[in-house]
């Protein structure tokens, strides 16, 4: 789809990229320099997180707020978070990080004004929507984001534009806004969230198709308020209840027991077939407690997961992953071999460097902070990587959360190096702790 977005609409990305650089970052036209734009953010290494991960912790460190807009393709999949971003990113001001990000993707455009990071994707500026037309009237507003949005539709029908819900998000934070007149909804939506303390995600429609009676049939857009990323990792919105994992990751801590998970997303992101799933520590031994967890409540043959004791490690195989063999080939690559010494993260960037035949499928490893355990392991040549991860968990005692992806939509990038959207999630157990 991109391609073909590409391919169509050449003439107004051209048009819509020299309106959008009249005020975006760099140039000679650019606006008026704000002073947050020269916040000066930590050095950040990412082993391979998805592009909105790192733009929120970068964010969160330039103490900035984030709005991010971009586009929901013609098939669906994602946008901006398609990117895979695995970059060491040097300390320097929060506009100099963003344009290294725009260097290594060039997926976005950008714009810093009162504390305000705006990004914008390339994908939504190849067509011009309701939410860019300058035609709101003059008004004074007071009430929250789904007020705002009820405002909006009230003058301007066809932004077709809903409100979406994030679990633990608020949603209920009332402003009092005066509406220039001719102001677009992008606009408005800028000012609420300076009024607001709070960022947003849109998600504009790609789309527009008719139902099987021919009506036309409008996918709509969306916005969502979210709060800053704060520290680096940071617990899946899931674990705000018990799942599975969280469960298996809470009798690892307590039995210090190494349990190791091999898992797939059913959704292609990072959450995890047995996160879906809602149990509690049963508080027994390692060994009762993982097959206590792993029953259903039905039959056998509706188990959660099968699991094995392997040289003190339990190892835990999800009923999903089990039955898909897509994703199971990342697991049997073999590594040319060699001496690694790291944590986590960067044994799955060491991983990833260091594929015996060119990588059609990557490792997502998070963010190295330093913080993890650590250890050296002298890997043979051939080994798998499965092989490595068992050794790895058998040296550290660190446990682990394998979840395996699918390419999303019919025409990923082709650059698949920063394709975030094909390979596994790896991630520390102790994260859902």
């Amino acid at each position: 789809m991109y391609r073909k977005v590409r391919g169509r609409g050449t003439l107004f990305l051209l048009l819509a990229t020299m309106i959008f650089g009249a005020w975006s970052c760099g140039g000679d036209t650019a606006a008026p320099e704000d002073p947050t734009s020269a916040r000066v953010i930590p050095a950040l290494r990412f082993a391979g997180v998805d592009f909105i991960y790192a733009l929120r912790r970068i964010a969160a460190e330039a103490n900035m707020l984030l709005a991010l807009d971009e586009i929901q393709p013609r098939d669906m999949g994602p946008d901006l978070d398609r990117f895979r971003i695995d970059l060491d990113l040097e300390a320097g001001p929060v506009r100099a990080t963003l344009e290294q990000l725009k260097a290594q993707t060039g997926a976005f455009e950008f714009m810093l004004s009162d504390n305000v990071i705006y990004v914008r994707s390339q994908l939504s500026l190849a067509q011009t929507t309701g939410f860019d037309t300058k035609d709101l009237p003059e008004t004074k507003f007071k009430g929250n984001i789904e007020d705002l949005v009820r405002w909006i539709m009230a003058n301007r029908p066809s932004t077709f534009l809903k409100a979406k819900l994030v679990r633990g998000e608020p949603i209920f934070r009332v402003v009092e806004i005066e509406v220039a007149k001719n102001s677009s909804v992008l606009d408005l939506l800028l000012t609420y969230t300076k009024k607001a303390n709070r960022g947003w995600r849109v998600r504009r429609a790609g789309q527009a198709t008719r139902d099987p009676q021919g009506r036309l049939a409008v996918i709509a857009n969306s916005v969502a308020l979210w709060g800053p990323l704060d520290e680096p990792n940071v617990l899946p919105r899931s674990r705000m209840e018990d799942s599975i994992v969280a469960a298996l990751a809470s009798v690892s801590e307590r039995t210090k027991t190494p349990i190791c998970i091999t898992d797939v997303s059913p959704l292609g992101n990072f959450r995890g077939w047995l996160d879906y799933g809602h149990k509690v520590d049963p508080q027994m031994d390692a060994r009762e407690s993982v097959g206590t967890l792993a029953w259903s409540g039905g039959n056998t043959a509706a188990d959660h997961y099968a699991w094995e004791t392997l040289d003190g490690i339990i190892r835990v195989y999800s009923q999903l992953y089990k039955r898909r063999l897509s994703g199971q080939d990342l697991l049997h690559d073999t590594v040319k071999g060699g001496t690694f010494e790291g944590t986590l993260p960067e044994l799955a960037r060491w991983l990833n460097r260091n594929r015996s035949k060119p990588a059609k499928m990557v490792l997502m490893g998070g963010e190295i902070t330093g913080e993890g355990r650590r250890t050296r392991l002298d890997v043979p040549k051939g080994a798998t990587i499965e092989e490595v991860l068992v050794d790895f968990a058998k040296s550290s005692g660190e446990c682990w959360n394998w979840v395996s992806v699918e390419a999303a939509g019919d025409s990923p990038p082709t650059n698949s190096s920063v394709h975030a959207w094909q390979g596994a999630y790896l991630a520390p157990l102790a994260r859902w702790r």
